[in-house]
């Protein structure tokens, strides 16, 4: 009996070496199923600078529906999708395929202020960066409907790119209207976008 528990006790590893090498033989692919995984991450919230550019963690308000302007679009203006950051969008294409975009976004606080917005729209259309003594070329204030705006226009004719875009403080938020795209779609629709942006009203 016991030396039959043994040579059981042996054949089973040699059963299973034999069965591996049978396996192997075979020219055969196993292919195995492994679950996805669920990758989960966190957004950092956008940290808005106070005017006197220290943060102001929490309390700066975040835009509403309530605090969505009034605006009038062309009717030849393309509406596309919005978000919660992206409160308008529109496009336009000419004959000649040129095309520009035009959004509306709003951010908490002044969003690093003037001069840092302005070069980041600067570097979109391969721009160097401006500085301070350069603002007053490029910009200009205007009130719309009781609100001040900055009106910025940026141009690069060697990539054929412009920008056209107003800067609107509103409730401790930061209202962004960029018309952005080709050079002669911007040209073309000067008239368009200056009618657009003295349409923005807010409650």
């Amino acid at each position: 009996m016991l030396c039959s528990k043994i040579r059981v006790f042996l054949l089973k590893p040699l059963v299973a070496v034999s069965c591996l090498l049978v396996a192997c033989g075979k020219n055969e692919q196993t292919n195995y199923k492994i679950p996805k995984e669920e990758i989960q991450f966190t957004v950092p919230s956008i940290q808005a600078s106070s005017p006197g550019g220290e943060m102001a963690k929490g309390k700066v308000p975040v835009a509403t529906d309530s605090d969505l302007p009034d605006w009038n679009p062309p009717s030849h203006w393309v509406a596309g999708k919005t978000s919660n950051i992206r409160k308008g969008s529109f496009s336009y294409q000419e004959n000649s395929g040129s095309k520009l975009e035009v959004s509306v976004t709003v951010f908490p606080g002044d969003v690093g202020g003037l001069l840092a917005n302005i070069n980041r729209w600067a570097g979109q259309i391969s721009l160097p960066p401006y500085t301070e003594s350069d603002l007053k070329n490029i910009t200009v204030t205007k009130t719309v409907h009781s609100t001040l705006a900055t009106i910025v226009r940026l141009n690069n004719p060697s990539q054929q790119k412009s920008i056209i875009a107003a800067i609107f403080k509103n409730n401790g938020n930061s209202w962004f209207v960029k018309a952005s795209g080709d050079q002669s779609a911007i040209f073309s629709q000067n008239t368009s976008i200056q009618s657009f942006i003295d349409s923005i009203q807010f409650n």
